[in-house]
């Protein structure tokens, strides 16, 4: 089983939360939001602080499996930025 992490900056625009090798297979992901202050935003490539899948709190985290080929997005709002952690396990 492959398992990767990374530090992830978000703004207000809408990041990809991927790696730079392929996701082929399914996947376990989890992001915590390291912030002492400002909330993440998860969801789809239009995702923003008032169209979202998920909240995840300062200091909170987010798991879910996806499906090979599927993507997450994050963004921030209220403050310039925060750094969520991602890790990933091949499922």
């Amino acid at each position: 089983m492959a398992i990767r992490t990374k530090l992830v900056e978000l703004s207000a625009t809408p990041t990809k939360i991927d790696y730079t090798d392929s996701m082929d297979r399914s996947s376990s992901v989890v992001i915590q939001n390291l912030a002492d202050e400002g909330y993440a935003y998860i969801g789809n490539e239009n995702v923003s602080s008032s169209n979202f899948g998920l909240r995840v709190p300062p200091e909170g985290t987010f798991d879910v499996e996806l499906a090979a080929g599927e993507n997450l997005y994050a963004v921030t709002n209220g403050v310039d930025s925060i750094t969520v952690s991602v890790m990933s396990m091949d499922i």
